[in-house]
């Protein structure tokens, strides 16, 4: 077709190709690394939730619970804590106190759930991740909150679901971190973070290509517009709308203008000597 052989045609395509692929790159890049600054930054966040939390528990208490405790006013005591703590933070789905055995496995302590939830664990059961590929990673990112605030590096998945988790150290009466008070956010929350900022760099994005391609149709018209003027004089004037295009194209001070005065020198070039031509003739 006529129209995709325009000038017009082919610099807006060929900008909307351009523009695309250099959107394209960067939305990639600039998605990912406001999903690392999302996720460093909640991070961050339940870490300090963990260790605000675990501040409010006497690890001397957490310390001599053992299975078959369950019922004592002691682990009451410190689940009804976590409880009122967790529902203060809105984001915590979570929390529980783990400890490390003799055989250096973790097992829980307290689970906030415990008489709310029949999937709650108890005193002593072990915890596991269900991941045998991340199982490592996550004991080592578990056992960090030992010596001081941690949290999972990245989303992982266990018996209760997908979280992103924060740990710090419960500490005895003489400062000595005894257990590792954790807290979880589910993965829904974090997704949905994540999931808002991307949809909000694609509005920016759509918006900025589209007042660009505005902005180069309108240029890319107005080329088109000055070299039919330039053709049209070329060919010969025919109507005062296209000396006005002619005109309009003189005026530019690019390559398009130059090439205006050219043809409208030529043309006058022309007229001359066809005058000259036709005053010879009459001798």
């Amino acid at each position: 077709m006529r129209i995709f052989n325009s000038l017009a045609s082919k610099l807006i395509i060929s900008f909307v190709l351009l523009v695309s692929i250099i959107s394209a790159a960067s939305f990639v890049l600039t998605v990912r690394a406001a999903n690392d600054t999302i996720l460093q930054n909640l991070r961050e966040q339940m870490q300090s939730l963990a260790s605000v939390s675990a501040s409010q528990i006497d690890g001397t208490v957490v310390a001599n619970l053992k299975p078959g405790d369950e019922n004592t006013p002691e682990f009451i005591g410190i689940r009804d804590k976590l409880l009122l703590m967790r529902k203060d933070n809105k984001s915590v789905i979570y929390s529980y106190i783990m400890k490390l055995t003799s055989t250096n496995k973790l097992a829980f302590v307290v689970d906030d759930t415990y008489g709310i939830q029949q999937d709650a664990a108890k005193i002593g059961d072990a915890y596991q991740s269900n991941n045998p590929s991340t199982a490592e990673q996550d004991f080592k990112e578990i056992t960090a909150g030992l010596n001081g605030p941690a949290s999972a590096s990245a989303l992982y998945t266990d018996n209760w679901g997908t979280f992103l988790s924060g740990y710090a150290p419960v500490r005895d009466a003489s400062g000595k971190a005894v257990a590792i008070l954790g807290v979880d956010m589910t993965a829904d929350q974090t997704l949905a973070k994540e999931g808002f900022l991307t949809d909000s760099i694609y509005i920016i994005f759509g918006i900025g290509i589209l007042i660009s391609a505005l902005f180069v149709t309108y240029f890319a018209f107005s080329i088109r517009r000055d070299i039919r003027g330039i053709t049209n004089v070329i060919s010969g004037l025919r109507s005062q709308r296209e000396k006005d295009d002619i005109m309009k194209a003189m005026k530019r001070k690019d390559e398009v203008g130059d090439l205006a005065k050219s043809a409208a020198e030529l043309m006058e070039f022309t007229v001359r000597q066809s005058l000259d031509g036709d005053f010879l003739n009459k001798f």
